[in-house]
């Protein structure tokens, strides 16, 4: 069992697996895939938020698998917030993979297993956020970017770099 909850629109040729629920509003282009137990247009996980109408837009091709999330973003005129979280297209988000409120994220972007970004983060396209990955609030990771898995940032990544974390034990 699938819940859709409020004006929720998919494109054609969307899958909504088992156990997924889908929160308006959200709308989505065609072809994205929601797997199981993934929480797509969540409310903002942020203390200001005081249940105000905001949304998720999606773009098409997109494959959201096993307990991603995805939150809404924050009211226009609370701090900086957008109103709106943008997905692009053809995006691979693994399990438990997790985009806060505000974010925009490009296309052709992979977040491997437990790769996490903070509020307000812009990933460019085709950046790849390595497993138990994290993105700190308000960073930007640029086009092509690569972050190494078990790293944090909490500075930007220009395009093109790889960024590793060098605090091996």
């Amino acid at each position: 069992l699938a819940v859709i909850d409020g004006p929720v629109e998919l494109g054609p040729g969307c899958v909504v697996a088992a156990h997924a629920r889908l929160v308006g509003p959200l709308t989505a282009g065609a072809n994205n895939t929601f797997d199981t137990g993934c929480v797509i247009g969540g409310a903002p996980q942020h203390l200001g938020y005081k249940g105000e109408v905001t949304t998720v837009e999606i773009g098409a091709g997109n494959v959201f698998r096993e307990h991603v999330t995805v939150h809404r973003g924050m009211p226009v005129g609370v701090g900086p917030g957008t109103g709106t979280t943008r997905v692009g297209d053809r995006g691979f988000f693994m399990a438990n993979s997790h985009i806060a409120h505000d974010c925009v994220v490009g296309d052709d972007v992979i977040f491997a297993n437990g790769a996490v970004i903070g509020g307000h983060v812009t990933v460019g396209d085709r950046a790849f956020i390595s497993g138990n990955s994290a993105v700190h609030q308000f960073c930007r990771v640029g086009r092509l970017a690569f972050l190494s898995g078990a790293s944090a940032s909490s500075k930007d990544i220009p395009p093109f770099w790889v960024m590793q974390d060098v605090n091996y034990v």
